[in-house]
């Protein structure tokens, strides 16, 4: 969601902060999409919709979504973003989406990463996109099949076996169809026993062909039937820094004061260090995204040297770059797997923030295991602006 359609449906009354800060919540933790999260916590759709009318690109009233695209994306990621691919351009292979918002750039950015393409918003009404995604959960009705086909099987063939169960291949959004018919032709268990007779005219007496004996053993000790399985591996324990974190003002006054280049970055990483545990810098360059430094805990100095993460994939780091501040998932990708290589691990919440120099990007901050993901990117942000007229002035200097 844009920080514009957020301020507009604060301006106009439509949601409160209280609201808002809910609907952020089950948003970050996954409940819901952030635009069905809004409407949830009571803002109406048409609200919504109206705040974001200024948008002067494509827009549809009927969504239909596109089987195969759809099929791509992972479980639950349409839902959760509350948006819809619904065309592929043939000529260029970029793929047009369906959102309430058409700013909201994490949407496009999601879908970019698991579609592995460009792609373009489409503004759609609220209740287009609700329809198809519920029309996505329904499940598929199976249509009745005659009874008398089971009468009609001869004995001897399958059916004979018993109730037989088939499963059919359901299309996008729906469940798996199951049938089961009951079955005229069942054969009968054959008794595991053998017909005796004693003695000649007495009824024949019947006996099993095999007995339970008790098994003899030297010791009484019961051996537990139980399967032993091996205790899972203890996940590693979060170092997130708790709030409310450090004042970020030494700091900031020793960026002001630095001389060099190496003493502004000295200063950014102590100072992002006091709300993500795990932090690192990368030097902005014109094919490449390239580790210089970060604190112990994300990984090895020499291994993050060593990360170069293109600038021809869509990845977050090329998001943050031209777009700001990046807060959500690094998926594996082409373009991620050198970066998730070199730090083992990475949260939900990954921020990224770009240090400017002016209008262009010369590094960006990578933090992990926020304290807490508004106020440290938010402070991340703070840092990143004084490191930018730090360095701005360090260069207007040698000069």
């Amino acid at each position: 969601m844009s920080l514009q359609l957020a301020r507009t449906l604060l301006l106009s009354e439509a949601l409160d902060r209280r609201a808002l800060a809910r609907a952020l919540r089950s948003y970050v933790h996954g409940e819901a999409s952030l635009v069905s999260a809004i409407v949830g916590v009571g803002a109406e759709p048409a609200r919504v919709e109206v705040a974001s009318a200024a948008w002067d690109g494509p827009a549809v009233v009927r969504v239909l979504a596109k089987d195969d695209l759809m099929a791509a994306l992972p479980d639950g990621m349409a839902s959760r973003l509350f948006a819809i691919p619904i065309r592929r351009d043939p000529q260029t292979g970029a793929v047009d989406v369906a959102v309430v918002d058409p700013e909201d750039a994490h949407v496009l950015n999601e879908i970019g990463f698991a579609l592995q393409c460009q792609v373009r918003a489409v503004r759609a009404p609220f209740a287009a996109i609700s329809e198809v995604l519920q029309r996505g959960r329904r499940p598929a009705q199976a249509p009745p099949r005659p009874k008398q086909a089971a009468e009609q099987t001869p004995p001897g063939t399958l059916s004979g076996l018993g109730p037989q169960r088939s499963t059919h291949t359901p299309a996008w959004g729906t469940s798996a169809v199951t049938d089961e018919e009951p079955v005229s032709q069942r054969y009968e268990p054959i008794p595991l026993t053998v017909r005796r007779s004693t003695q000649p005219g007495f009824a024949p007496i019947e006996e099993p062909i095999y007995t339970l004996e008790r098994p003899r053993r030297t010791s009484e000790v019961p051996v537990p039937l139980v399967t032993a399985r091996p205790s899972p591996t203890p996940k590693a324990k979060s170092q997130a820094p708790i709030p409310p974190f450090a004042d970020p003002a030494p700091v900031l006054l020793a960026m002001r004061s630095s001389k060099t280049r190496d003493d502004v970055m000295r200063e950014l990483l102590v100072g992002v260090r006091a709300v993500a545990a795990r932090v690192g810098l990368l030097v902005v360059k014109r094919d490449a995204f390239v580790g210089w430094s970060c604190t112990p805990e994300l990984c090895a100095l020499e291994t993050w040297a060593q990360v170069q993460v293109s600038t021809s994939y869509p990845s977050a780091l090329a998001t943050a770059s031209a777009e700001g501040t990046y807060l959500g998932s690094v998926h594996s990708s082409e373009a991620h797997d050198p970066l998730l290589r070199a730090v083992g691990r990475s949260s939900r919440d990954v921020a990224i923030t770009p240090v400017k120099i002016g209008a262009r990007p010369t590094l960006l901050v990578y933090a992990d295991d926020l304290g807490d993901p508004a106020m440290s990117t938010r402070q991340m942000e703070e840092l990143a602006r004084a490191a930018g007229e730090a360095l701005a002035r360090i260069v207007r200097d040698k000069r």
